[in-house]
């Protein structure tokens, strides 16, 4: 009886010992989780800080509404596709314009000139499809009126308005 005993006292240690490794690893793994999670969250935070854009100017030409915006951030928009585009005018609500390399459709936008100033103010053009700090973007859409205003909204929710009339 007493080995039965002595066995059951033994399994017993090892049960807890497994459980205390189940244990240790579960808090290690959550506080892993933890630490990513809240570094993901510094770098969201600090590409908010850094981006920063700017409508330069606008014009109605001919259908084609152009904006130029200036990424006057720090931070780089290296994806036009989540670069939107919203018009409003005086009869509807905002509309939103994504990102399509194609003026034939009426519900994209497409880019147009991309380029810097140099230090002598000449006009550098660009090929590409990300603005780098300084750099200005034409975007172009087909509308059938002139908006009243129009709204540039980057990816990470950053954006930059302007009135029109």
């Amino acid at each position: 009886m007493a080995g039965a005993t002595l066995i059951a006292t033994v399994f017993a240690v090892i049960l807890l010992i497994i459980a205390g490794y189940v244990l240790v690893a579960g808090v290690l793994k959550v506080n892993e989780v933890v630490v990513a999670a809240q570094k993901d969250i510094t770098d969201r935070e600090v590409k908010l800080i850094h981006t920063s854009i700017r409508i330069n100017s606008t014009s109605y030409e001919g259908g084609i509404f152009t904006v130029t915006i200036e990424n006057s951030g720090n931070e780089p928009i290296n994806n036009l596709t989540y670069l939107d585009l919203y018009l409003y005018d005086s009869s509807t609500q905002p509309k939103l314009y994504t990102y399509l390399q194609d003026l034939s459709t009426t519900d994209h936008w497409s880019r147009g000139d991309l380029y810097y100033l140099d230090k002598s103010g000449i006009v550098k053009f660009l090929t590409g499809n990300h603005v780098e700090e300084g750099m200005y973007l034409n975007m172009s859409v087909r509308t059938g009126t002139s908006p009243t205003n129009v709204k540039v909204v980057t990816e990470n929710g950053i954006a930059a308005s302007k009135r029109l009339i």
